[in-house]
């Protein structure tokens, strides 16, 4: 796997993120704002069958059980951002049959910069975070409100929805890039971010529902 999600079962306490594009033993914490850091206790490698952990106990605590998410990108993308302002280069990879994307991006401050992802279709599901630290998680969804081109919600957050232009731009994605405003948390000048994206297709699906308080729901991923 090329992107890796590892949460504690038991205590709650660890969401920890890794991808083959910053390299292993680089961290991030999904339930905080904190910066990238090394760890050589935490994921050690990423292996063609899965991955290697030390021992660490944000991921391999004695009698500790842990769930991993997975992802596969694999096919290496780099270049030059778009839109307006100073372009910045991004790297980053892209799997194109399970529509999914990592690119790690700098930021130029000015609004309408737009970040390549290559995977072919408008993402659905976007999520990005400074790795400097400083801010949070930023997250788009195409299903998120009637009009998601202004509107997020942070993964480190317990707040709900918010609508802000600085965020996306006022834009949704397209099938060739993601939309950013001048927000810092997502657009910085000279500031490092990691992106991840995936569109809905065979390989990925996303939607949204509303509950009901009764048995069961149906939830719309359109």
């Amino acid at each position: 796997p090329d992107w890796i999600w590892i949460k504690d079962r038991n205590q709650g306490v660890s969401h920890v993120t890794y991808d083959s594009s910053r390299g292993a033993t680089k961290r991030l914490f999904w339930d905080g704002n904190g910066a990238e850091a090394t760890d050589t206790e935490t994921l050690t490698a990423f292996d063609t069958d899965g991955f290697t952990v030390g021992n660490s106990g944000n991921v391999n605590e004695n009698t500790t059980n842990y769930v991993s998410w997975n992802w596969l990108a694999g096919t290496a993308v780099s270049g030059d951002t778009t839109g307006s302002g100073t372009l910045k280069t991004y790297t980053g990879q892209v799997n194109t049959d399970s529509k999914f994307a990592i690119i790690k991006y700098v930021g130029n401050g000015s609004d309408n910069h737009t970040i390549p992802h290559h995977i072919g279709a408008a993402p659905d599901f976007v999520i990005s975070t400074r790795l400097t630290g400083t801010d949070g998680w930023y997250v788009f969804h195409s299903r998120m409100t009637s009009d998601p081109s202004s509107d997020y919600i942070r993964i480190d957050s317990n707040s709900g929805t918010d609508d802000e232009d600085e965020i996306w731009t006022d834009a949704v994605p397209t099938s060739t890039v993601v939309n950013l405003g001048t927000n810092t948390g997502i657009n910085a000048n000279d500031v490092s971010y990691i992106m991840y994206a995936w569109a809905n297709g065979d390989s990925f699906m996303s939607g949204h529902y509303e509950g009901s308080g009764s048995a069961s729901v149906a939830s719309d991923h359109k």
